[in-house]
């Protein structure tokens, strides 16, 4: 039950030096075809024209607060404790949402009681704002072991990822210590107590900037290995997902190998290939997804164009 008067979902949407991202991102939350919605921008200590953005939004579901520029975690922590819905979900403030987006993931929620959170779809846009093949978001890949999908590899697009608010009273807030991945470090530890859902819909549009989170590559990097620590390093993890660890810091070097590999800085990703490669507990497997990553470039370009063209003719985009 919420509260009398509450919405339905509370949108945190902590932003730093974003003015030129910012109106874009508020606009597609207000124009969600589900109204019921407060929107939780957290300025976490900008120092361009962010205040001046977010004065000329005067839609009364708005709502600035001080973050105080200490950092992503800390800000939705901020939202988290002013926010008033039974959903909560983070919009980033270079992102934009398609119209249906709370209105598909409230109705999984409503449908399915039992779960903690259901996530979507999101393509990513390239400089110029225009689509490209690339897709975040995915389901399960053991869809009885949320957790064990969860460890093996990230699947969840964050800003497209339902929250229900009764889980943050089970597993705490976000953990600044797990920054720039608290979202992972959440979606782990509301995985080790509630079903999860995915929903086979492209829902966002994910901008792509030079220096967004996930551009500085050596930094999240190391807040993953942090993340696994924090996980692994707990005594009451059960014992199927604690033999996932090698295969979970494997899988994290070798990810952050791809992503130099695709950007072409084969000095650096080689020496995370063979990171990769000495923490795994199946080498042989290691090595042929290292190997296809590498070689098979154009084979795995044409199987994301084709997955992308798939999710456009379901959605009917010509």
């Amino acid at each position: 039950m919420k509260p009398a008067g509450a919405p339905a979902v509370s949108v945190l949407m902590p932003t730093r030096d974003r003015a030129r991202t910012l109106p874009a991102s508020i606009e597609s939350v207000l124009k969600q075809t589900f109204a019921d919605l407060e929107l939780l921008v957290v300025d976490d200590g900008s120092r361009d024209e962010t205040r001046q953005v977010l004065a000329r939004f005067t839609d009364p579901r708005v709502q600035v607060l001080d973050g105080a520029r200490r950092g992503l975690a800390c800000a939705l922590n901020t939202g988290l404790a002013a926010a008033r819905g039974r959903y909560v979900i983070q919009m980033d403030s270079d992102d934009t949402w398609l119209p249906e987006l709370l209105a598909s993931q409230v109705a999984i929620l409503e449908a399915h009681p039992d779960s903690g959170l259901v996530w979507a779809r999101g393509r990513v846009l390239d400089a110029d704002g225009a689509p490209t093949h690339e897709v975040w978001g995915g389901p399960l890949r053991w869809p009885e072991d949320p957790l064990g999908s969860l460890l093996y590899s990230d699947p969840v697009c964050n800003i497209t990822a339902l929250k229900r608010r009764a889980c943050f009273e089970r597993t705490g807030c976000y953990d600044p210590a797990a920054d720039p991945s608290s979202d992972w470090d959440l979606h782990l530890r509301i995985a080790r107590h509630y079903p999860v859902r995915f929903n086979d819909a492209v829902l966002a549009h994910i901008g792509r900037y030079g220096d967004n989170i996930t551009g500085r590559l050596d930094e999240f990097h190391a807040s993953r290995i942090r993340v696994l620590d924090k996980l692994f390093g707990s005594p009451d993890l059960p014992a199927p997902q604690r033999a996932l660890r090698p295969l979970a810091y494997s899988n994290v070097h070798a990810e952050h190998g791809f992503h130099r590999w695709s950007g072409g800085d084969y000095r650096r990703a080689l020496p995370l290939f063979r990171e990769a490669l000495s923490v795994s507990d199946a080498r042989a497997r290691t090595a042929a997804r290292i190997l296809w990553f590498t070689a098979g470039r154009p084979l795995v370009r044409l199987r994301a164009r084709r997955r992308s063209r798939a999710l456009d003719a379901r959605a009917g985009v010509s």
